[in-house]
C-alpha cells in the first residue's frame, strides 16, 4: 500500500505498526506529562536568578528537586522519542525526518548537558534556551506530519 494513499483504506493511525510506534506515542506522552509536573513544583532560586538571589548558598527544597527530576525524567524521553523516531523515518526512507529527528536529539542532549554543566552561565542558558527552541519546533512539526499522514485528503 502506498503510504501517501488518499483512498478510504488509508490506514487510520499516523504510525503504523512499525519501527517506534509503540515507543515513540509513550516516549512523547511521558515527555508532556513531565513537563507538566516540572511546572507544577517551583524550581528553586539559584545562581544570581531571579535577580536578588545569592550566586551560592541557596537550599536546595524537595519542590526544586522534584521539578528537577520531573525535567530531566521528561527531557531523557523526549531524546529517546528523537532517535526512536529518527529510525523511524530512516526505515521508511524519510532521511530529512529520520535527520531533523535525531539531529533534534542530540542537540537537545548537548543543551540540557551544557545547562547542567554551565552552573547557570549565560552560554550554558542560551544553549539550553534553543534546545529548547529547536526541540518545541520538531514536536510541533511532527504534530503536523503525523496529522496529515492520518488524514485522508479529501477530493474539492
Amino acid at each position: 500500500m502506498n503510504p501517501h494513499s488518499t483512498t478510504t483504506n488509508q490506514q487510520s493511525m499516523s504510525l503504523s505498526p512499525d519501527t517506534g510506534a509503540g515507543w515513540a506515542p509513550r516516549l512523547i506522552g511521558a515527555y508532556g506529562i513531565s513537563t507538566v509536573a516540572a511546572g507544577a513544583f517551583r524550581a528553586d532560586p539559584a545562581l544570581g536568578f531571579p535577580i536578588g538571589t545569592p550566586e551560592t548558598g541557596t537550599a536546595v527544597t524537595w519542590h526544586g528537586t522534584l521539578h528537577f527530576v520531573a525535567a530531566g525524567i521528561g527531557f531523557g524521553c523526549l531524546v529517546a522519542a528523537c532517535l526512536v523516531l529518527g529510525r523511524r523515518f530512516s526505515t521508511e526512507g524519510r532521511r530529512g525526518w529520520a535527520a531533523f529527528s535525531r539531529l533534534t536529539g542530540v542537540l537537545f542532549l548537548a543543551g540540557f548537558l551544557a545547562m547542567i554543566a554551565g552552573g547557570g552561565a549565560v552560554w550554558s542558558n542560551l544553549t539550553f534556551t534553543g534546545a529548547i527552541v529547536l526541540s518545541s519546533a520538531w514536536v510541533s512539526a511532527l504534530a503536523a506530519h503525523l496529522y496529515r499522514r492520518a488524514t485522508p485528503i479529501r477530493a474539492a
